[in-house]
């Protein structure tokens, strides 16, 4: 009788390791889930960061045709300061949305978002250095055009559910 019991633990024994060291449907359901869940949060953060991309975008937009219709300079400058705050803050909360995420997509719109932060920041310290009228503007070209070139390269991000 001891030999049965010993040869039936035995073969649990072996059983158990060849499936996974214990691992039951249950646990292994669990962990399925929770994959799925972290994708779809994943896919939720870079989604909502690309609506915060395409929204600024249009923002922007806007606020460009306002400004080929201006005047003077110092409604342009009022429309400029507009345009770099709308732009900054899409930069940022698309920055803060997409750290929800753990994915590679949620890490690359991240990434984007961060290098043109840090961008931005560089050029907006060259501009309070700046003495002339010129040089600001054309800082301010630039802060423009690296806001919005990342925002347009948030919307091109891909996902892994074919978006």
């Amino acid at each position: 009788m001891s030999r049965k019991i010993v040869a039936l633990a035995a073969l649990t024994l072996a059983f158990s390791a060849l499936t996974g060291c214990g691992t039951t449907p249950a646990a292994t359901g669990l962990q399925n889930k929770t994959a799925s869940t972290a994708t779809a949060q994943d896919y939720s953060s870079v989604s909502r960061a690309k609506q915060i991309a395409t929204d600024a975008l249009y923002r922007y937009d806007s606020l460009r045709d306002d400004w080929q219709r201006a005047y003077n300079d110092s409604e342009k400058d009022r429309i400029e300061q507009s345009m770099l705050n709308v732009l900054t803050r899409a930069a940022s909360d698309v920055r803060q949305t997409a750290s929800y995420g753990s994915g590679y997509d949620a890490r690359r719109v991240y990434d984007i978002a961060d290098r043109a932060i840090r961008k931005y920041e560089d050029l907006r310290y060259r501009w309070q250095q700046a003495y002339g009228d010129r040089e600001k503007r054309e800082l301010i070209n630039d802060m423009l055009v690296v806001l919005t070139q990342a925002l347009k390269d948030v919307q091109r991000v891909r996902t892994g559910w074919g978006m």
